[in-house]
């Protein structure tokens, strides 16, 4: 088949990592279809008006990247015009090289959702929407007019795709009525894997990955409850937070804390740099607030790594207290001490390759492709 992939999430030069979880699916259906991806983002740095477009061809798939210029300051009205442009630009060069296609593919709602929809609807041809954004696991309500719109979209897909079941569930609360299928997002469980043999290390280290957003992945609860283990502990432990956020304000929470002989930070990595951190770490933690997924425990159960994390989201769905790991409520910084100090005091009670088993199984590649592939099929046999 021929797919017309649409998003506004997705690498880009001011953000590297933005949406990378959507561009390894993306590598995935172009094993098996050609596969052409439209994208569009905002950049403060071009004039308002002003528009640069580039085209790459990459792992099978050709990418169409159209950047438009939203200066400070520009108004809703201005941007949402700005925005229309560059997405008309992008479909132009799209169509060039696909013609009309035979499915859309669209990530997120709105607006990615919104637009394939409307595309669907001129062109005559199937779409269907994948869903990662945690506002719906929020309690803040969408604009009226995009909650028309999102409704009348997911209604019209053949399918809405969520990456988990909690993330489904928070869209039905939002009053979006559809075809949901659960598909999860997707581990390289080739990159992310054990070392070979196990390596004796007499500190044990905790890793953390995230963006270090406070509000989303609660940076400072994780100090303070690191903190407390310190306090609590005579094994030699150790906390690294590896992401691609404010590296520097998260050094500065450290000293603040008192932790910078036994915390470190760094950032940004590099896939495969994530993946050596996980091979030379002990365990696991996230201490979000929600979680759409949390790809990242993903990546650490392929590692072999046990995973301490909130009951929140998706990560409640993928991390079974006491079977790969530990759970926590939300915000429970002693409760997220004490799961700290049960691993370290347990760590036999996890065994690496049962761990990495059920990454394999659930989250692989192969995996993720039948799921995505039983989809596409479907789209096909019901027109």
């Amino acid at each position: 088949m021929n797919i017309l992939h649409i998003t506004a999430w997705w690498p880009s030069r001011m953000h590297p990592h933005h949406g990378n979880f959507i561009q390894k699916h993306v590598r995935l259906v172009a094993r098996d279809h050609e596969v052409v991806v439209a994208t569009v983002q905002e950049d403060q740095n071009l004039a308002y008006g002003k528009q640069e477009r580039f085209q790459s061809f990459e792992d099978g798939y050709r990418v169409v990247q159209v950047y438009y210029g939203r200066p400070p300051h520009t108004n809703q009205l201005a941007n949402l015009w700005s925005r229309a442009r560059a997405y008309r630009q992008a479909m132009s060069i799209a169509r060039r090289y696909l013609g009309k296609p035979d499915l859309i593919h669209s990530h997120i709602v709105v607006d990615g959702g919104i637009l394939g929809g409307l595309l669907a609807l001129r062109w005559g041809v199937p779409f269907v929407i994948s869903e990662h954004a945690t506002r719906y696991l929020m309690p803040t309500k969408l604009p009226l007019l995009k909650a028309r719109l999102a409704r009348w979209v997911c209604r019209r897909a053949r399918f809405v795709l969520p990456v988990s079941v909690a993330l489904r569930e928070g869209m039905r609360t939002y009053g979006l009525r559809a075809n949901y299928r659960v598909i999860s997002n997707v581990v390289d469980t080739e990159l992310f894997r054990p070392l070979p043999a196990a390596v004796a290390r007499e500190t044990f280290t905790f890793l953390h990955v995230s963006n270090f957003r406070e509000g989303h992945k609660n940076i400072s609860g994780l100090l303070s409850s690191f903190a407390r283990v310190v306090a609590q502990t005579d094994r030699a432990v150790h906390l690294h937070l590896a992401g691609d956020g404010d590296v520097a304000s998260v050094r500065q929470q450290v000293r603040s804390c008192g932790l910078h002989d036994v915390c470190t930070v760094s950032g940004p990595h590099t896939e495969v740099g994530i993946a050596r951190h996980m091979q030379h770490a002990q365990a696991f933690v996230l201490f979000s607030n929600y979680e759409t997924q949390g790809v990242v425990l993903m990546e650490a159960l392929a590692s072999g790594l046990p995973c301490i994390t909130t009951k929140v989201g998706g990560a409640a769905e993928i991390i079974q207290d006491g079977v790969n790991g530990y759970t926590v409520a939300a915000g429970d910084v002693e409760g997220l001490s004490q799961a700290m100090i049960a691993l370290l005091r347990h760590p036999e009670r996890f065994v690496p390759a049962t761990l990495r088993e059920q990454a394999v199984t659930q989250y692989s590649t192969e995996a993720v492709r039948r799921q995505l592939a039983a989809v596409y099929s479907t789209t096909q046999t019901d027109r």
